[in-house]
């Protein structure tokens, strides 16, 4: 008897059944003419070729299912969605103008999603074509009773690609959380949401951590915290070993105030190397001098500056190759 994997291998990909014709549907045909549905001709499966009956993949179906070839003209990069999901066999059923497109058409009329930002969203989103229709206007309709503009709903669905997947239910008990325990005014939850839609996205449970890290083991006070969150949300989004691991560094070898790190939060999810590098380089160069109001004093700003060239520059004051060479050595 031949293994399972055997089997598997040998068996053909197309496992349709043979059409007999035995009831007399082609009695009343007259071959000599084009087919219709008045006059049948036998299928052939030569010239018209059917799917296969089963695959690995969707690449086995695309030259077959028009709803897969008009994703793949919209941008949709199939390989990435059949390979991170198992959406497939829902994709294979699919019909482009009952399943599809009055998604689509809702997705550019009522949220704002531009057609050539579809292809990108949906294969950061596939999820989305799985969605029923009335589910996906409820959650616009919340975001619309919280007051946020058109343009507003449109990033937070782009920038959060799964916030049209998440059940009202589920949102509103996040965004409460936050406005309770930050004590934060309606206008503010609204603006956090618009400038980093992602900050709920993974569920109350890092959102605490992060908070009782800063709060209990570092001693920001609740007020800062507000500050800290509002200034840069992504620090919520951190892991809280590598807030940690800046923490210390900052405070402990740099001497920055917690002052300093509330005004600049970024500063505690910047990469550790890179902290210590341009650290260690001011250092070289006798300008590591981070108080506040003293002489030639490097805000955190210009510290970390996304530019190597800008720090260089005007923190320590040299050329970029100077710097590059001083890295390079390292």
């Amino acid at each position: 008897m031949d293994s399972p994997d055997t089997d598997k291998a040998v068996r053909p990909v197309n496992r349709f059944r043979k059409i007999l014709y035995t009831e007399g549907e082609l009695d009343n045909s007259d071959l000599s003419l084009p087919p219709s549905p008045e006059n049948p001709h036998p299928f052939d499966p030569e010239k018209h070729p059917l799917p296969p009956t089963h695959a690995v993949s969707l690449a086995a179906y695309v030259n077959h299912l028009p709803t897969l070839q008009n994703l793949v003209d919209l941008g949709v990069n199939l390989l990435e969605v059949d390979t991170s999901t198992k959406l497939g066999r829902h994709l294979v059923r699919m019909d482009w103008d009952r399943d599809v497109m009055p998604k689509l058409q809702w997705l550019r009329n009522t949220v704002g999603i531009k057609p050539q930002e579809m292809g990108s969203y949906l294969t950061r989103n596939p999820f989305f074509l799985i969605q029923d229709l009335k589910d996906l206007q409820t959650r616009v309709n919340y975001l619309q009773t919280k007051t946020f503009h058109k343009k507003e709903i449109t990033k937070i669905c782009l920038e959060n690609r799964y916030w049209l997947n998440t059940d009202v239910k589920t949102i509103d008990a996040r965004l409460g959380w936050m406005q309770e325990q930050f004590h934060m005014r309606g206008k503010e939850v609204r603006a956090l949401v618009v400038k980093e839609p992602r900050v709920i996205q993974y569920g109350l449970g890092p959102l605490q951590r992060i908070t009782m890290l800063l709060n209990k083991e570092l001693q920001f006070t609740p007020y800062q915290l507000k500050l800290m969150l509002m200034r840069d949300p992504r620090l919520w989004m951190t892991d809280p070993r590598e807030i940690l691991r800046s923490y210390k560094y900052l405070t402990g070898k740099m001497g920055i105030s917690h002052d300093q790190l509330v005004k600049f939060p970024l500063a505690l999810r910047c990469l550790l190397s890179t902290i210590k590098m341009r650290h260690e380089f001011l250092v070289r160069l006798n300008r590591a001098q981070y108080v506040a109001g003293v002489p030639d004093c490097i805000s955190l700003p210009l510290f970390l500056h996304q530019s190597d060239q800008v720090f260089a520059e005007k923190a320590g004051r040299c050329e970029l190759h100077v710097y590059d060479e001083f890295v390079r050595r390292r």
